[in-house]
């Protein structure tokens, strides 16, 4: 089954997880730092629902899910993403982080090549009033349609997107079907309309989305 947290602190580091049905999960308290655990053969390698600053660095999953399970996922209603970088995925499963129903907090996503899913669940993930996400040159995002047949923006920008790449790591945004880039997540067979793109609900002055 792996083990749950349920609301307490969570640290959980140089570890090994394996042969789980379900890895780390549950509702985390105000500290929560996994890093540097290999996870390998799980039927999900990490879920969590927290509220507080993550660390999440140097995690590698091997067959870290089951084939169409999601591997990593978050959703917080104050989503840090700069403690999360150099984690890494390969084997079966949705390989990515997936962010589910989230409200960002300013902070900066470092790139890598483990992309960020977006698009699951009723409801859009939100970059506030106010706030800036800044994707890093090299970032990755893969969006999802619901299986539901609900078609919501993977991402509402009511503050700042910040997402510049370079020519050498340009940002890119596409399917989660997609799997020319950031490895295997869907069927390897993307089709427009696969995702439902990004919501400005004002005018873009002032805003901007590129890439090198």
């Amino acid at each position: 089954e792996g083990f749950a947290d349920d609301g307490g602190n969570l640290d959980v580091v140089h570890a090994l997880v394996e042969y789980s049905r379900s890895g780390i999960n549950g509702t985390a308290g105000s500290s929560v730092d996994v890093s540097d655990v290999l996870f390998k053969d799980n039927g999900q390698s990490l879920g969590l629902q927290y509220t507080s600053k993550i660390t999440m660095t140097g995690d590698t999953a091997i067959n870290g899910a089951s084939p169409g399970g999601i591997v990593y996922q978050l959703l917080s209603k104050a989503l840090d993403l700069s403690g999360i970088y150099d984690d890494h995925a390969e084997g079966t499963g949705m390989l990515g982080l997936a962010i589910l129903g989230s409200t960002f907090v300013t902070s900066t996503w470092a790139g890598g090549d483990l992309p960020l899913v977006m698009g699951f669940g009723a409801v859009s993930d939100i970059v506030p009033s106010g706030v800036t996400l800044t994707l890093g040159p090299g970032t990755i995002v893969k969006g999802v349609k619901n299986g539901d047949g609900t078609e919501n923006p993977i991402l509402e920008i009511q503050g700042t997107l910040h997402a510049v790449g370079t020519s050498s790591a340009p940002i890119v945004f596409t399917s989660v079907n997609d799997n020319s880039v950031g490895g295997t997540s869907g069927s390897g067979k993307p089709v427009a309309g696969d995702w439902e793109g990004l919501y400005f609900p004002a005018p873009l002055q002032g805003n901007s989305v590129s890439y090198g």
